[in-house]
């Protein structure tokens, strides 16, 4: 899957959540590489990440570790949808690579 195609991927589910929990909003911000889920949206706090990476999860079809901080550190440092982009990415190739070595060990 191509970086755009994750990025896209994530970015619908991080708006779909956002304009969940903020109905109320009627400009809902536009979510786009430079956007810091946990810092530029309203409510989208570290209670619902568990709940976005699992969405983010199923909708790549990729098995994301529980203990993956994708939207941020141990520190407090808040990561922006490209560098969540990019993090995604990794785990995806990592476990294809895996994929293939065990298909090749057969």
């Amino acid at each position: 899957m191509e970086p755009s195609e994750v990025k896209a991927k994530i970015v619908a589910v991080v708006q779909n959540i956002h304009k969940k929990l903020n109905p109320q909003d009627q400009e809902q911000p536009e979510v786009t590489g430079m956007t810091c889920p946990g810092s530029d949206l309203n409510k989208f706090d570290s209670k619902i990440w568990p709940v976005a990476i699992s969405r983010i999860a199923k909708k790549l079809e990729v098995e994301i570790p529980d203990d993956e901080k994708l939207f941020g550190d141990s520190n407090g440092k808040m990561y922006t949808i490209d560098q969540i982009t990019e993090r995604v990415c990794a785990l995806i190739k990592k476990q294809e690579k895996n994929k293939e070595a065990k298909v090749a060990s057969q």
